[in-house]
């Protein structure tokens, strides 16, 4: 059996820890956040404007029922 290492399989599940592990270690990236509400979402990439992309990524209580 073979695979990543626990914190490779973290950094390529993850968008948003990735995102900031980049940040961290200085590498180019696109602009980004995270929101707990779409309304926040919708401002900030309305701020940005286009072209922009968005990622809904399952709460912790919703992985729960899964």
């Amino acid at each position: 059996m073979f695979g990543p290492s626990a914190a490779a399989a973290r950094i390529e599940a993850s968008k948003s820890y990735s995102k900031q592990l980049m940040d961290r270690a200085g590498i180019p990236t696109g602009r980004w956040d995270a929101f707990d509400s779409t309304d926040k979402a919708v401002a900030f990439m309305d701020e940005l404007g286009p072209p922009t992309s968005s990622r809904r990524t399952a709460s912790p209580r919703e992985k729960e029922s899964w």
